[in-house]
């Protein structure tokens, strides 16, 4: 199977793409970072707050959308995540089951040095694909790149004790607070 990268830095170019950037979406690992890489967020950021240059890098089969990254280039060049300050999670995405293609996201952009002075890539989830997929590239010798441990989001996690149903008195409370 024959992969091409493909940047997009028009606009009106990348809306042509929600269809595939949807059913991406849909068919991607990412579940911490859904909401902030859904078409509809980035798209409604982006015009309204965007500044700099647009830069989508897409990763395709000729028949699917197989990874993108929702990246811009700001004023001073550095490459950032679309939403970068205005979401809790920024990243990559890549289909279920072709998590590699989002390592060709990395080579392009290690090719195209020219285009930016760092990448600054922030508020992204416990399970990247961005991370795992820098892993899973040689770096460049050329290149010094540091993964720094932030504030983590707070999670929430309820899980059960045990599978029995609760004591009826607690059942009765539960059922009276509604």
């Amino acid at each position: 199977m024959v992969l091409t990268v493909m940047p997009l830095t028009d606009f009106w170019e990348w809306q042509k793409w929600q269809p595939a950037w949807d059913e991406l979406l849909k068919n991607s690992t990412a579940f911490e970072a859904r909401v902030f890489l859904s078409f509809e967020w980035l798209a409604t950021w982006w015009r309204h707050l965007g500044r700099g240059r647009l830069l989508i890098i897409t990763v395709s089969d000729g028949t699917h959308l197989l990874a993108a990254a929702p990246l811009f280039i700001s004023f001073t060049h550095a490459i950032r995540f679309i939403g970068s300050g205005n979401a809790d999670y920024g990243d990559f995405l890549a289909r279920r089951g072709y998590e590699e293609a989002a390592v060709m996201i990395w080579h392009w952009l290690f090719e195209h040095r020219s285009l930016w002075n760092v990448i600054a890539l922030h508020e992204l989830p416990e399970s990247s694909i961005a991370v795992g997929a820098m892993h899973a590239s040689p770096l460049p010798t050329w290149l010094m790149a540091r993964s720094l441990q932030g504030e983590p989001c707070h999670r929430i996690v309820f899980e059960s004790r045990s599978t029995r149903t609760p004591h009826p008195k607690r059942r009765n409370r539960l059922a009276s607070a509604r």
